[in-house]
């Protein structure tokens, strides 16, 4: 990871990763919407990963599909 990294925010707590609540309150968002905001972080990490290799835009937006 390079230091000019752009970095997203932190998890918020209806999206983060599961933790153990003692409390049993109701999930804001349900496993799917985790799994797609988690989705979501892998893919940006993938491709700034790419940038800091030197792809380019076009490379990328086409490796995106």
């Amino acid at each position: 990871m390079t230091v000019n990294r752009r970095c997203l925010p932190p998890w918020p707590p209806q999206v983060g990763p599961q933790q153990a609540d003692s409390s049993n309150e109701e999930e804001t968002f349900p496993a799917s919407h985790r799994r797609t905001a988690e989705l979501a972080r892998i893919r940006w990490h993938q491709v700034h990963d790419l940038l800091d290799a030197g792809m380019g835009i076009r490379a990328i937006a086409h490796w995106l599909g």
